[in-house]
This record gives structure tokens, C-alpha cells and sequence, in this order.
């Protein structure tokens, strides 16, 4: 539009007087520590029990959790560290570096997650010698039985399925995130 303006085209820019809408900023919701443990009781069992159990614990994003490699976690010093994330395009797209640099961090390891962490990486080898060159050695962590990355739009989609299914109240994947914060702050 300034390009007609320019050559004469048009007297002025339309665009100009556009009076644009005004932005409603989203308010996250968040679950109580009471509908926290109903939640941690529906995921039991189900392929994003534990992604979701580690969201909840550290309040780590949906990307973060998502793209967690084993190459990031370290059994020694009992720490984990955010240093990639994996988000959705057209296909699954790896992005090596995370949202921003403040993103890039490290998280002591709870002795509840370093047990979860060694089962899945023991049922990781189990089936990587079940499947054999079948198995897809992806190198992350949350993975389907094959060794798949979960698609981050998958865990969205079964989180939603599984609050429904259970009668749970309706928040979005991120609003795990939320949870996370206030039931910190509530235990000071």
C-alpha cells in the first residue's frame, strides 16, 4: 500500500486508518493439589503418564518435555538439563536450542524421578532387544514402545481425551505449567 502511495496510485494508505481490535490477553488455569493427584490417577498406565508426571513436577514446557534426550541427563549428579526443545510443523521438527537462553537450565533430579527415569530407560532396552532393528534409537526420552519420539501435539490431544474421560476439569497442556507454580507457592 505505501508503494502505491508512492507512485501515485492511491491518495493514501487504507491501512493507515485501520483501528485494529484490541488483544485479550489468556489467563492460564490451573489444578489444585487435590485435582493434581486425581490427574496423576487418570494418566496411570497410559502412554503420557510419565511426560506428564514430569511436567507437573518441574513445570517444564510442552516442547521441553517432549524433546528431553538422555544425552541431558545425568545419573551421577542426579540433574537433567533443558537444553532442546521439539516442536510441530508439517512433520516433527527438532529444534536444538530452547525458547530462549534463560530456558537453557538445570534441574536436581528427585529421587521419585530418577526411579521413573531408570524404568523407562530399562523398558527402552528391553524392547530396543525385543524390536531389534526395528527399534527407532530416537535418544529421547519420552518415546513410543518402538522408540518414536511422541509427537507434541499427540500429548495434547490424549491430556485433553483423558481429563474428559475422567470428568476432569478442562485446562490446556501448559496450563500443567501453572500447576506447577501454585502448588510450589502454596507449599512456600
Amino acid at each position: 500500500m505505501q508503494d502505491a502511495v508512492k507512485k501515485n496510485i492511491i491518495p493514501y494508505n487504507p491501512a493507515d486508518r485501520v483501528t485494529l481490535p484490541k488483544k485479550h490477553k489468556y489467563v492460564g488455569s490451573f489444578y489444585t493439589q487435590e485435582q493434581s493427584k486425581a490427574l496423576l490417577g487418570a494418566i496411570k498406565g497410559t502412554i503420557i503418564e510419565h511426560i506428564v508426571t514430569f511436567t507437573i513436577v518441574y513445570g517444564l514446557r510442552r516442547s521441553e518435555a517432549v524433546g528431553l534426550k538422555w544425552s541431558a541427563i545425568n545419573f551421577e549428579n542426579d540433574t537433567f538439563t533443558i537444553e532442546a526443545t521439539v516442536v510441530r510443523f508439517s512433520e516433527i521438527l527438532e529444534k536444538q536450542t530452547t525458547k530462549n537462553q534463560a530456558s537453557h537450565r538445570t534441574y536436581p533430579m528427585t529421587p521419585d524421578i530418577r526411579q521413573m527415569l531408570s524404568s523407562i530407560r530399562e523398558r527402552q532396552e528391553e524392547m530396543k532387544e525385543l524390536l531389534g532393528s526395528s527399534y527407532v534409537d530416537s535418544g529421547y526420552v519420552f518415546t513410543w514402545d518402538d522408540g518414536r519420539i511422541l509427537n507434541p501435539d499427540f500429548v495434547s490431544r490424549k491430556f485433553t481425551q483423558i481429563l474428559k474421560a475422567n470428568g476432569l476439569p478442562h485446562i490446556r497442556y501448559h496450563d500443567l505449567r501453572h500447576t506447577t507454580a501454585s502448588l510450589l507457592i502454596a507449599k512456600g
